[in-house]
């Protein structure tokens, strides 16, 4: 009945912009430090976690195939998912785009090593390369519900506002904070670009913490100027 659609008077609404919550360095190292002690294999991951920017399924995904220790790298191509009633656990492949090698700090090599270390003494057997990084307890080649996962953080954070997606926000400032790039930090978190700039662009600038260094060294040089010879 209509001659023409309304829709297209119509205004498109705001986009609302939120940025990500992001832990202090200080923040981290204190909770996992905590959590490390209420729970070794947890502090392990979570330490993993911060370090890489991973997200948990991706975390869960991981094989001992894609870990090699030796070139401090990893491999992320899959992830673990609940495909819900009569399908379960599924270690799905992640989008093409979001494959990545992902270079290891030296805390995220000893978390990797203290769990190989500790799998073998659980399984009484040595590794296969199919085994999982963090696997289900009753089985090395059988994965971790990513709801077990949270909950043992849950449980052992305290009272620590620092959820498991708060590490991955945590390491994608830190690196912009350090002025990486854009598209460097995007290429390891294994997210688009232009998303990384939506959610971040303004949260962290490196060009804008040297424009305060620079104000405040003007400031202080300037205060220096006013104060009386004492000589």
């Amino acid at each position: 009945m209509l001659d023409s659609n309304p829709s297209k008077d119509a205004a498109r609404p705001k986009t609302t912009r939120t940025k990500p919550y992001s832990p202090t360095l200080g923040d981290i190292r204190q909770l996992l430090a905590a959590v490390a002690v209420a729970d070794p294999e947890l502090g392990d991951a979570a330490t993993i976690l911060a370090s890489t920017g991973m997200r948990r399924g991706e975390l869960l995904g991981l094989q001992w195939n894609e870990i090699d220790l030796r070139a401090d790298e990893i491999h992320v191509g899959f992830a673990i998912t609940d495909g819900g009633p009569g399908v379960g656990l599924i270690r799905k492949a992640t989008k093409r785009s979001d494959w990545r090698d992902v270079p290891l700090t030296g805390s995220a090599v000893a978390a990797f090593e203290a769990q190989r270390v500790r799998l073998v003494e659980r399984l009484s057997r040595q590794l296969e390369p199919g085994d999982y990084v963090f696997p289900s307890v009753a089985s090395g080649n059988l994965p971790l519900r990513p709801e077990t996962l949270t909950g043992r953080w849950a449980a052992s954070r305290g009272t620590s506002p620092i959820t498991l997606l708060h590490l991955r926000h945590f390491a994608a400032t830190s690196m912009l904070d350090a002025g990486e790039s854009y598209r460097t930090v995007a290429d390891i978190l294994g997210k688009g670009e232009a998303t990384l700039r939506l959610h971040y662009d303004g949260r962290t600038d490196a060009g804008k913490r040297k424009a305060i260094e620079a104000l405040e060294l003007a400031v202080e040089v300037g205060a220096m100027a006013g104060k009386p010879d004492s000589g």
